[in-house]
């Protein structure tokens, strides 16, 4: 995790900017960090755009997130902070340089228990076999739960998180799913990929549905190679 003794963040910061991203790190987070203080130190680190409605559009390495600045508060709060440091770990992640073959095609079985990874096996350019793909240290199984839910659940973005650090590298990927809510799904999916990662979302090649909510490798297999026989 990063931390304010992290020099890749650090190094080119002056005395002020430096104390404010000690302090942001802290714990207990502050309570007297202004937004002025945080969009200062932002705008060395990343790239700040700020939109008509006041909201605050910061990309840094890859990773965009969005800050809406509050009228007539002045300190920023504890979940404003801790969104701040998460996008600050997340664009360091990004930058780490992922451990995957050239010209990877990875297909990402999505059901109820999460999310299975495979590497598509090719002869010469006939899809062959599908094999798990364990890459950048994660596992070819992925759990989470994909049930709907009234609010954003730590499960459920953690999975995310932990699907785009697995793809990054890839060249192309296909999201399959099953059932009756397949297509909603993989729409929420895409979104949050998109949110987490664009460059990684930039390699979704499909999302693809099947009639059975878990389906077998051989019918993974099957859809896939139609889909590349169609494009």
């Amino acid at each position: 995790m990063t931390s304010p003794r992290d020099p890749s963040q650090t190094r080119h910061l002056g005395g002020e900017l430096k104390k404010i991203h000690a302090a942001l790190f802290r714990h207990p987070a502050p309570t007297d960090l202004t937004w002025g203080e945080v969009i200062a130190l932002l705008e060395r680190l990343a790239e700040v755009r700020e939109d008509r409605k006041g909201r605050f559009k910061v990309t840094r390495k890859g990773v965009l997130m969005t800050l809406r600045a509050p009228l007539l508060r002045i300190a920023m709060t504890g979940d404003e902070l801790a969104l701040v440091r998460r996008f600050l770990e997340r664009s360091e992640e990004s930058s780490i340089a992922p451990v995957v073959a050239e010209g990877t095609f990875v297909v990402v079985a999505v059901d109820d228990a999460g999310a299975r990874l495979y590497r598509l096996v090719r002869a010469g350019k006939k899809p062959r076999a599908l094999e798990p793909f364990e890459s950048n240290g994660y596992a070819a199984h992925l759990r989470t739960s994909l049930a709907p839910s009234p609010r954003p659940e730590p499960r459920r973005l953690g999975f995310v998180r932990d699907l785009v650090r697995a793809l990054r590298g890839v060249d192309e990927f296909v999201l399959v799913a099953g059932g009756p809510e397949a297509e909603r799904e993989l729409a929420a999916l895409r979104t949050e990929l998109r949110r987490a990662d664009a460059k990684v979302h930039g390699a979704l090649a499909g999302s693809l549905t099947l009639p059975s909510a878990r389906a077998t490798e051989p019918a993974l297999l099957a859809c896939v190679r139609a889909f590349l026989a169609a494009r």
